[in-house]
């Protein structure tokens, strides 16, 4: 049997700095409302999360800081 039971259809993490993480640093800096910034707080610390538990070491405090 030739086939894998895990996907394997990317290894780079630079697309959840260029879709979700984005997104959710917009809302950061661009909100008033207290409860939508702690959400987005929560989700990006999610996102990293999985990454480094995938990917091991990723960009954190540089990352995100551009436009």
């Amino acid at each position: 049997m030739d086939d894998s039971r895990y996907p394997q259809s990317t290894n780079s993490f630079y697309w959840m700095y260029q879709g979700p993480l984005v997104n959710l640093q917009t809302a950061i800096n661009n909100s008033n409302d207290a409860n939508e910034q702690a959400v987005a707080k929560i989700l990006k610390s999610y996102f990293h999360w999985h990454m480094t538990d995938r990917w091991g070491d990723v960009p954190y405090s540089e990352a995100l800081q551009g436009t």
